[in-house]
């Protein structure tokens, strides 16, 4: 709305945008799905489980054992952790900046 050009306060810039980011947040992880990446070894997968935008845990597996979409046995490699909102935004934040990261909605 103008803000480069002094049209549009810096605070009702920094409103909208704050406003935004929480909008991008909440469908970002409004949804079930698991996050897939490297593990500690190179036969090994980290897999981390969101369910109705809440963390629940994470867990490895060995892709090449298990699909991707055998979601009965993502599940079963869970360990069920705490949510909070320091995670919530880990997990945002690592979505954003992490190439070759799989998402596998459910």
């Amino acid at each position: 709305f103008g803000a480069c050009l002094g049209e549009e306060s810096p605070q009702v810039y920094n409103e909208r945008a704050s406003a935004a980011l929480l909008a991008l947040d909440d469908h970002l992880l409004s949804d079930n799905f698991f996050l897939i990446d490297k593990g500690r070894t190179p036969s090994e997968n980290a897999v981390v489980l969101v369910e109705a935008g809440e963390y629940r845990g994470y867990g490895f597996v060995d892709l090449e054992e298990l699909n991707a979409n055998d979601i009965e046995g993502l599940m079963e490699s869970i360990e069920p952790q705490e949510n909070n909102p320091e995670v919530r935004r880990i997990i945002r934040r690592y979505m954003a900046s992490q190439n070759g990261l799989k998402i596998v909605r459910f």
